[in-house]
């Protein structure tokens, strides 16, 4: 190699060299000069992380403002990932949360236990009843993949196979096993802790501090807390919330819902939850070398939307109190000759605008218990979950018989004065229907009909109607179609040789009679029937039932929301047709069993009564039953007020109207009510 190509080469390599040690120093000085503060508080910090603050629901009020949901701080004691043993360490995390289960266990304070497995009196591992569903899932793929007939002895041994849990007692290795399991559930991780124990007090939340050294990663959150004022009160309308489970989680996550936020799973709860959930914040908390912590909010929780229902929380408070004695008294009594348990609903309402005031359902729960109570509630032979009010459907007997009228009048087959003869019974093809009380000491017409409530009289009219009249006028009052509440409820059935074939069965002549005064194969709910009574009441124009008010933030600032009476259908009624029924139900107040209790009032009722038969199976044999049920406006010329009530197993539904009066003397005794109209008290819009 020449001399000159050797210069040219060291050259080279000296320059390279030269620029590799430019380009350090430069990096240093840059590190050391230029980045020196950012890199040396780099340097100086050990964790970062973002933490969601859970935002509180929206609360839920009545429509005079009173507070029915709302919301308090409490504290959580929570698994934080970036602190808690890694899942290589098995052993420690077994460690420290049987030693927190044992500080629990020690002060008599419940921990989150989902796990369907339970120790038998044998000692054997066995699944805990009524938890199908969560077995399913726990032996799914995803979690403990197992065959479908596994055991409960399979599931266990594949926890403790999963989780390594050695050197316990098969009692603290389920309860181990149980918090394992859930920490995989409910996916465990940097973004989202595991919660332990919800709503602990200040008192376990000291102990945990205390012992912060022992349990390394438990740490405490703030979380805010649904707080029912009065957990009593109208319960199947607000319904509850409970954590979303795997497949609701599922199906949400894309929506921004984590494993551990709370979901309603009923009720406005669950038909509002767009607007009742809050939006969720997020915090910085910074841990530097030394352990000392700090926390920056980026993002501030924003509180859920507040619902405004159209309930009056006095009245549902009176409707409730006054069922359950009435209801209660009766199934007492020697009247109740096959011991039924009392049940039933009342639901009441503006007829002039469609807003529910009141709605009962009997008999009922606790929402503030309802975790406690479910398993018991559910097994429960009375039902006390289930929502009568728009759920059960019933042959409504002689308060079907208003529809009729109505309807005989608009097609020109009665009128105010037309007469029927009453013998006591009717015949009709190769059958005689009878009458229950032989009228034929006067003459019936429309109004003493009602009264009486003939059903001679009825008869003659449905005859001549025809099955598809009496069924195009009660639809058009609102029987046997959706009232069209927020809420999920029942839809009805309007007897007919099609509706018989639908289900197939033949239709028979004999159901004509029977339809026409208001049995057959006609059900409908509680709520139907108070949309009928409304429809009736206000001259015929059927209004959508509703139970929500208005949507406001919460701070009431903005009105999200505000719910206008909607009209369904305006029936074209005449004003005949509906005066005439109006002054036979005035005759059932004023002359019938009602007058009563109802008599007296400041404002004139108006209202009808009805009894329908019901098979039922009661201590394994079939028994005729009754079921009474009762339909009211008042005043009757200027409606305020519109109630059904429904009561199951009763005879003698005029008994019914003393449920009526102390929901019409709150009203219209009140010196609020009395000054001025309901929609011109409201203090929230």
């Amino acid at each position: 190699m020449d001399s000159k190509k050797l210069f040219i080469r060291r050259l080279v390599c000296t320059g390279a060299m030269l620029l590799v040690i430019g380009i350090f120093v430069g990096a240093l000085i840059k590190i050391q000069l230029v980045d020196g503060e950012e890199y040396a508080s780099a340097a100086n910090t050990a964790a970062q992380r973002t933490v969601t603050i859970k935002a509180a629901r929206g609360e839920i009020v009545d429509r005079n403002g009173k507070p029915i949901v709302v919301n308090r701080q409490g504290y959580s004691i929570v698994f934080d990932y970036s602190f808690f043993p890694k899942s290589s360490e098995q052993a420690e995390r077994n460690k420290i949360i049987l030693s927190l289960i044992n500080l629990f266990e020690k002060n008599n304070v419940e921990w989150t236990n989902d796990l369907p497995l339970v120790i038998n009196s044998s000692g054997k591992v066995v699944y805990k009843a009524d938890s199908e569903s969560e077995i399913e899932m726990m032996k799914s793929k995803d979690m403990l993949d197992l065959n479908a007939y596994a055991t409960a002895q399979n599931c266990y041994d594949r926890l403790v196979e999963k989780f390594e849990i050695q050197g316990y007692s098969q009692k603290d290795t389920l309860k181990i096993a149980a918090v394992r399991y859930q920490m995989i559930l409910n996916f465990f991780g940097i973004g989202n802790p595991y919660t332990f124990a919800e709503d602990v007090s200040d008192v376990m939340v000291a102990k945990v501090k205390e012992n912060s050294a022992v349990f390394k990663g438990v740490d405490v959150e703030i979380v805010p807390y649904r707080e029912y004022v009065d957990g009593t009160l109208a319960p199947h309308i607000i319904g509850y919330v409970d954590k979303i489970n795997a497949e609701e989680y599922k199906e949400l996550k894309e929506k921004g819902y984590g494993m551990n936020d709370m979901l309603g799973k009923s009720g406005i709860e669950y038909a509002f939850e767009e607007y009742l959930r809050g939006k969720d914040g997020e915090k910085i908390i910074t841990t530097d070398a030394d352990g000392n912590v700090s926390v920056e909010v980026t993002k501030e929780p924003v509180q859920g939307r507040t619902i405004v229902l159209t309930i009056d929380i006095d009245m549902q408070k009176i409707a409730q109190d006054v069922f359950e004695k009435q209801t209660e008294s009766y199934a007492a009594s020697s009247s109740n000759k096959h011991g039924i348990k009392a049940a039933g609903a009342v639901i009441v309402n503006d007829p002039n605008t469609g807003e529910i005031l009141a709605c009962v359902s009997y008999p009922s729960y606790d929402l503030s218990t309802y975790k406690q109570d479910v398993v018991a509630l559910l097994k429960n032979e009375r039902a006390p979950l289930w929502n009568r009010a728009l759920r059960s459907t019933y042959a409504i007997g002689s308060t079907s018989k208003p529809s009729v009228g109505i309807a005989a009048i608009e097609e020109g087959i009665a009128d105010r004065d037309r007469v029927i003869h009453c013998s006591g019974s009717y015949p009709f093809l190769d059958q005689t229907y009878v009458c229950q009380v032989n009228h034929s000491t006067r003459s019936e017409t429309l109004r003493t009909a009602l009264q009486d409530s003939c059903n001679t009289y009825f008869f003659t009219c449905g005859e001549q109607l025809g099955v598809s009249k009496l069924n195009e006028y009660r639809s058009m009052l609102g029987l046997g179609v959706k009232s069209g509440v927020e809420l999920t409820e029942a839809d009805g059935v309007l007897d007919s040789p099609e509706y018989r074939e639908s289900i197939g069965q033949t239709w028979l002549p004999g159901y004509l009679i029977q339809s026409s005064i208001g049995q057959a194969g006609n059900l409908f709910t509680p709520i139907q029937m108070l949309n009928y009574t409304a429809t009736i009441a206000n001259g015929g124009t059927r209004y959508e039932q509703h139970f929500v008010k208005s949507i406001k933030s919460a701070d009431y600032t903005q009105t999200i929301l505000e719910k206008s009476p909607k009209v369904v259908l305006e029936t074209g009624v005449s004003k005949y047709a509906i005066d005439c029924v109006k002054e036979g139900m005035e005759y059932v107040v004023n002359y019938g069993g009602s007058r009563n209790y109802l008599g007296g009032m400041k404002v004139q009722a108006a209202a009808k009564t009805g009894t329908a038969e019901e098979t039922r199976k009661v201590n394994g044999s079939n028994v005729d039953i009754d079921n009474g049920f009762y339909i009211t406006f008042a005043p009757s010329k200027n409606p305020q007020l519109a109630m059904a009530i429904v009561c199951e197993g009763i005879y003698g539904s005029s008994y019914l109207a003393s449920i009526a009066r102390p929901i019409y003397d709150y009203y219209f005794e009140s010196s609020e009510t009395a000054d001025a109209p309901q929609s011109e008290n409201t203090l929230l819009g």
